[in-house]
């Protein structure tokens, strides 16, 4: 990395990049800052919840190989949502089917009867995903633990909700405390169904949530639904769910924002969603529960479109960086803005000073990225290494972001893999921001505060050894 001096227009980039230890040289595509496991399958992260100054991460976990198999449980845990402790697989397949999607809540006041008198059980509310007559289905069921999420028992009674359906999954369960319930909302093919209990084993119906005008053969997935205040005072609720069509030429996570009575959840605005990423390789975000005032949200950086084709070595799947989400009412009504974490601080390295247009050599194949300048036309990003070009143009004019990887295509993923993102964006802003996160296989990329955010997997023969800054006329 070589040092630029401070220029007039004060644009500030920082660059963060770190060597790749020796004992993962072997491991051509693990990322030094998102979570993989140490071997096989992962994709949706379940049972995010923060307890005694642990964040917890399970999710969807084939221990057997680099492939989508019978789903598990995997458990890792973190202090700082960059390095995880990976821990013991808290739940497997049984009798009654593999372990789906789901959620974890702490019962503080033990409303499941779940342990002895003065213990907060972890109860892990998930899907079991089962074949019967030739049909594949899915019902509800729970599983405790009295050991801080470690080691889980299965209810004895389950399933606890079973209406007979093949795309009834993810349950996404919170203390609603106005009426003192938990309250569940799980997807039923496109539409989010939402559930009452007093003790976690009994639930009751109350509403459906769903839009007209979907797509086609849209299916929604991992559902979350949560209230946010806003820097004003204000508070609002936000449905968040994932989204894809059959064939997977589009997959999505959306969200809306309006108001939950304890019944029903109402839009404020008209049904037509939100996307929360516009890169091809953000799917099934959910958030964290009962963390320390933040809301956190992280996802599974892919698509299924081409996840069990990419390039393996030994393991396949990563998470995403969590980021921290805010609500802000814009000229174009409520939206959530999205940055990383604050403890991606700890990763933080110098500041160096560019006057716009400038050639960076880079020695590693970690990046982080932080650029403000004066409102100009437009800029363009161009990660480089011989032939090989990731490119993210922030075309002020045209008022769209892209991000372009057919540069440094994954052969074995197929012509879905070639696929441009672009977004539309206003460009309201006097000054402009940005921020990217480069980390050996992926890219994000946030602009304007959050206000846009894009994932994208890559994978280069070799490491980029250059990014070109440059204006876009």
């Amino acid at each position: 990395m070589r040092q630029m001096e401070k220029n007039q227009t004060q644009s500030a980039v920082q660059i963060v990049q770190r060597e790749r230890e020796l004992e993962q040289r072997y491991e051509r595509y693990r990322p030094y800052w998102h979570f993989t496991s140490p071997g096989g399958w992962i994709n949706d992260p379940n049972g995010l919840i923060y307890a005694e100054g642990f964040f917890h991460m399970y999710y969807q976990h084939y221990p057997n190989g680099p492939v989508h198999g019978p789903m598990h449980w995997g458990h890792a845990r973190s202090k700082n949502l960059l390095q995880w402790e990976v821990l013991p697989i808290a739940l497997y397949p049984d009798e009654l089917g593999e372990i789906f999607s789901g959620s974890i809540v702490c019962d503080t006041e033990r409303t499941s009867g779940f342990g002895e008198e003065g213990e907060a059980p972890w109860v892990a509310v998930f899907t079991h995903h089962y074949e019967k007559n030739g049909s594949f289905l899915q019902r509800q069921s729970l599983a405790y633990s009295l050991d801080g999420g470690v080691t889980f028992e299965k209810y004895k009674g389950n399933p606890v909700l079973d209406l007979g359906l093949q795309d009834f999954r993810d349950p996404k369960v919170f203390w609603y405390q106005p009426e003192r319930c938990w309250i569940m909302v799980v997807v039923a093919g496109q539409c989010v169904k939402v559930f009452r209990s007093a003790n976690l084993k009994r639930w009751e119906y109350l509403s459906d949530f769903t839009i007209t005008g979907g797509r086609e053969n849209e299916i929604w997935e991992c559902p979350d639904l949560f209230e946010m205040e806003t820097e004003d005072g204000e508070k609002r609720w936000v449905m968040l769910l994932s989204a894809n069509t059959l064939d997977y030429r589009y997959t999505a996570v959306l969200y809306f924002v309006g108001d939950f009575d304890g019944h029903s959840f109402v839009p404020e605005e008209q049904k037509k969603p939100m996307r929360l990423d516009f890169g091809r390789d953000h799917y099934a975000a959910v958030t964290y529960g009962q963390t320390d005032g933040r809301r956190i949200v992280q996802g599974w950086m892919n698509c299924w479109a081409y996840a069990q084709k990419l390039p393996e070595c030994g393991f396949r799947g990563v998470m995403t960086i969590p980021r921290e989400l805010k609500l802000r009412k814009t000229a174009d009504g409520w939206r959530l803005f999205q940055l990383p974490v604050k403890e991606c601080r700890m990763i933080a390295g110098r500041t160096i000073f560019l006057d716009g247009e400038k050639r960076l050599e880079l020695s590693g194949e970690a990046v982080r990225l932080r650029f403000c300048c004066n409102h100009v036309n437009g800029w363009k990003l161009t990660l480089c290494h011989r032939s090989q070009r990731l490119e993210i143009k922030i075309d002020v004019q045209n008022k769209v972001i892209s991000m372009d990887r057919t540069g440094c295509l994954a052969e074995s993923a197929g012509k879905e893999f070639g696929e441009i993102c672009r977004i539309e964006y206003p460009f309201r802003e006097n000054e402009q921001k940005f921020e990217l996160l480069l980390d050996v296989t992926s890219v994000e990329f946030f602009y304007g505060d959050g206000a846009v955010a894009g994932t994208m997997l890559y994978f280069a023969r070799e490491p980029f050894t250059w990014l070109e800054i440059t204006k876009i006329e």
